[in-house]
């Protein structure tokens, strides 16, 4: 976590302590501070811990701003170099996409502030207010856990970018939601789980 860079911190409400997410209102503990974003430079990524093969009709969720436009930075899982994937971001065309054991195409890449959600429930690959569909693939093939800023299955996919949310979900329900914060001990960034109370 040391090569995070830690931003402008966002004043969420005038309650201590007390933010606004995405999944619903939550505590965040006195020890955090909120974050509008954090940055990676190519470096870090995050490993959630949950294994793509484990999850029922999954939807992933983040809120991205890509500080360079490279080919293959991917958020997410693979089953392998050639395998199949469940991620988020540029592909080798350099466009956005998402991938459920098949691909989606939303555009050419760029550098803007984005919310991308891949839901395999419903097939669908969304960016911002564009939407494809998707064909979703046999996901139970990938048997790796879910990397936020790379691809765990693949190498060498890790893009510059700066991270605002991510949110993942199994069986409608949310199992993780990640929020920027810097640990006030340390001065330390990172991303804090609402839902487990884990800092990564």
């Amino acid at each position: 976590l040391k090569y995070w860079k830690a931003v402008t911190i966002m004043i969420i409400t005038r309650t201590p302590f007390r933010v606004s997410l995405c999944g619903g209102g939550s505590d965040l503990p006195s020890f955090y501070e909120r974050l509008d974003y954090i940055q990676s430079n190519g470096t870090p990524y995050i490993d959630t811990g949950i294994n793509v093969s484990t999850l029922v009709n999954p939807l992933m969720s983040i809120t991205m701003e890509y500080t360079t436009v490279e080919a293959n930075k991917k958020t997410g899982a693979a089953a392998s170099s050639n395998g199949a994937q469940f991620t988020i971001g540029i592909d080798a065309n350099k466009a956005f996409s998402c991938s459920a054991g098949n691909n989606a195409t939303m555009g050419a890449a760029d550098t803007g502030k984005h919310t991308f959600v891949l839901d395999t429930q419903n097939g669908t690959c969304s960016m911002d207010d564009t939407t494809r569909n998707l064909t979703v693939g046999n996901l139970s093939t990938i048997d790796n856990t879910i990397h936020v800023g790379g691809i765990n299955g693949i190498t060498g996919r890790v893009g510059k970018a700066k991270y605002y949310g991510f949110i993942l979900t199994s069986n409608n329900q949310v199992i993780m939601n990640l929020i920027p914060v810097r640990r006030k001990s340390d001065s330390i960034a990172g991303m804090y789980d609402v839902i487990s109370g884990t800092f990564y």
